[in-house]
């Protein structure tokens, strides 16, 4: 099992965001996703690989890792993803493309025209709801159904 970090960066007025156009692994080739990627050993918590695979994918440190709040974790046969949101204009401003997949800013309130990964929407209503509790929401996968199918 691979555990995972996925970070969606706004700014302050929720106006923007940092989006990935990936092209890897197959099944999110040419969509829109966070950004984020496997927790390593090298990691010595969710945060630390939060912090690691923002810079490494927009070139920005950010040397705060508890300003990136995890909001969800989702669980399921493929291991853990940790959801984190940060709200932070001059990180948003900041971000470059410095790998193969193409770093975008977009309007997180007008991506249904969009192709994005299959379960982008609702993990961007839990980041931008207030409500929503740090670390409290869990989100399980039905065991077999595959990566597409929830409970």
């Amino acid at each position: 099992m691979t555990n995972f970090v996925l970070g969606f960066c706004f700014s302050e007025d929720t106006q923007r965001i940092v989006l990935i156009a990936k092209n890897k692994p197959e099944w999110q080739k040419g969509k829109l996703n966070g950004v984020g990627g496997a927790i390593t050993d090298a990691d010595h918590s969710p945060w630390q690989a939060m912090l690691r695979k923002f810079e490494e994918e927009t070139g920005v440190r950010h040397h705060t890792s508890r300003a990136w709040q995890l909001y969800a974790t989702l669980i399921g046969e493929f291991g853990s993803c940790h959801c984190f949101r940060l709200f932070s204009s001059p990180i948003v401003n900041a971000v470059r493309t410095v790998k193969e997949e193409e770093i975008l800013i977009k309007n997180p309130h007008n991506l249904y025209t969009e192709p994005r990964v299959h379960n982008l929407d609702w993990l961007l209503a839990l980041a931008l709801d207030k409500d929503t509790p740090p670390g409290q929401i869990i989100r399980y996968f039905k065991k077999g159904a595959g990566r597409n199918a929830y409970t």
